[in-house]
């Protein structure tokens, strides 16, 4: 089995670039594609079990931000052209915070970055390059559904969830970049937007309840009680499993959720 390492320091990424081809593990070096170059560390193809290999990066004092199975058949990830180096003015140094599995579709990959400098003064332009999804200029953040993916922003974040694979993964960060780019380029074009949005379906939120249906909550299924939380008629607490620690993780994203698109 082989599994892609993710890394947020350079140190980490070093320490086991230079171990793992000492062993019998498999190892090989993944370059992040031209199109993202600089905004992430590379990553590690390695052999071997997601145990044995969690256990070897903890002696080694390493701490990945994700730690993927490899899905077979390569891409060609070395098309595009390296991204305008306005962001780094904008963003600084930027790090992969965590690449893993997503909460609300288990099939496909979560992904954070976080941005050295806070950009959030672009975000309300930001929101009038985007029409719809959801925005709170309080905060300011903004968050878009983009096909089957969810795609959101704070000051000094991007998170892309449901990313079909890594490249998939790129590509969309990729877009990101390039939209918090334009943003700063017509800034003296653009009117802030100041009106909060709630463009954010109430399956956002069904996506990480625990889908039981067992009726503790009052309602009769968790698509009811869903659309109750989305529409300020109940509380994510009234959900009973999400209490139990096999939850925490779809408790922890629905709240995170919850705070971006202004609910609750």
């Amino acid at each position: 089995m082989a599994y892609v390492i993710f890394f947020s320091r350079d140190t980490d990424f070093q320490a086991a670039r230079d171990y793992f081809p000492a062993t019998t593990n498999y190892s090989e070096v993944l370059e992040v594609p031209k199109f993202c170059q600089g905004l992430a560390l590379p990553s590690l193809l390695v052999s071997g079990t997601k145990e044995g290999l969690l256990s070897e990066l903890a002696e080694l004092g390493v701490k990945p931000c994700g730690l993927i199975r490899h899905q077979s058949g390569k891409k060609d990830i070395r098309l595009g052209s390296t991204p305008n180096e306005a962001w780094r003015a904008i963003l600084g140094e930027t790090n992969l915070r965590i690449m893993r599995q997503s909460v609300s579709d288990p099939q496909k990959l979560h992904g954070e970055i976080l941005a050295e400098k806070n950009f959030g003064y672009l975000i309300p332009l930001m929101a009038c390059l985007i029409k719809g999804g959801a925005y709170r200029p309080e905060i300011p953040s903004l968050a878009l559904e983009e096909g089957h993916r969810l795609i959101a922003f704070s000051p000094q974040e991007i998170f892309i969830s449901r990313a079909s694979d890594v490249l998939d993964f790129w590509i969309n960060l990729r877009r990101c970049v390039d939209l918090i780019c334009e943003a700063q380029e017509k800034r003296s074009f653009l009117s802030p937007v100041t009106e909060p949005r709630q463009g954010i379906s109430a399956i956002e939120i069904f996506r990480r309840l625990p889908s039981t249906n067992c009726g503790q909550c009052g309602k009769a299924n968790c698509m009811e009680f869903a659309v109750a939380v989305c529409t300020g008629k109940g509380e994510l607490e009234d959900c009973t499993p999400l209490r139990d620690e096999p939850w925490s993780e779809h408790k922890t994203s629905a709240l995170w959720l919850l705070r971006t698109i202004g609910v609750g």
